[in-house]
C-alpha cells in the first residue's frame, strides 16, 4: 500500500477515535451534571459510596431536599468518610424537615431509630476528626427526648470509639451521663456492657 495512503488512512482513524472519545467524554459531562442521580445511583450500585458522595451532593444543591441531603449523609457513612459524615449529618440535625424525615425513614426500619443512626454517626465522626466536646454535645442531642437505654443508641456508638482510643478524660465525662441513665429491664445487659467497656478504660 502506497505510503501517502496509510498515512491518510491513519489521519482519518485518529480523527475518528478523538471524535468519539470527545463524544464519551462530553456524553458523561452532560450525564453527571445534568443527572447527578442517576451517576450516584450507579456508583452506590458497585459499593462505591466514596465517588458517589459528589453527586449525590451536586443532587442536594439542586434540589434543597432533606431526602437527598439525607442520602449524601448515608454515603457518607458508608464511605467512612468522617469529614463528609460531620459534614452531612450535621447539616441534617438542624435541617427543619429533620424529624419529619426521621418518621418517614422509621416507618420502615424501626421507631426512633433513623435519628440515632444519624446524631450516632455524626458524633462519632466529631470523635474521630478530634472533636471530642463536639462529639458528646451531638450524643446529647441524640439522646433528647429517649428513655432508658435503647438499642443502638448516640452513647453507646461513641462509647466503642472512645474506649478504642483508650481515652480516659472522655470516658469519664461520657460515664457520667451513663450513669444518670436508668435502663428499662430488657435494656440492661448492653447498658451494663458499655458501661463495663467505659470503665475498662482505667477511669
Amino acid at each position: 500500500m502506497d505510503k501517502g495512503l496509510k498515512n491518510v488512512i491513519l489521519k482519518t482513524a485518529l480523527k475518528t477515535l478523538l471524535a468519539v472519545v470527545t463524544a464519551l467524554v462530553i456524553a458523561f459531562t452532560v450525564l453527571c451534571f445534568g443527572f447527578p442521580q442517576t451517576v450516584a445511583e450507579l456508583f452506590e450500585k458497585s459499593g462505591n459510596y466514596s465517588a458517589a458522595i459528589p453527586f449525590a451532593a451536586l443532587k442536594y444543591t439542586y434540589s434543597g431536599s432533606a431526602d437527598d441531603l439525607a442520602r449524601c449523609a448515608e454515603d457518607s457513612v458508608l464511605a467512612n468518610d468522617y469529614p463528609n459524615v460531620v459534614r452531612f449529618c450535621g447539616e441534617l440535625t438542624v435541617n427543619e424537615d429533620f424529624t419529619a424525615l426521621c418518621e418517614r425513614k422509621d416507618e420502615v426500619i424501626a421507631a426512633g431509630f433513623y435519628r440515632q443512626y444519624i446524631f450516632g454517626n455524626y458524633s462519632n465522626a466529631l470523635y474521630l476528626t478530634g472533636d471530642a466536646d463536639g462529639a458528646l454535645v451531638a450524643a446529647d442531642k441524640g439522646m433528647e427526648g429517649l428513655e432508658g437505654f435503647p438499642p443502638g443508641n448516640t452513647y453507646a456508638k461513641l462509647a466503642i470509639a472512645v474506649a478504642e482510643a483508650k481515652d480516659g478524660k472522655t470516658a469519664l465525662k461520657l460515664l457520667d451521663r451513663l450513669n444518670g441513665i436508668t435502663p428499662e429491664e430488657n435494656e440492661k445487659v448492653s447498658y451494663d456492657k458499655v458501661k463495663k467497656v467505659i470503665s475498662d478504660i482505667g477511669v
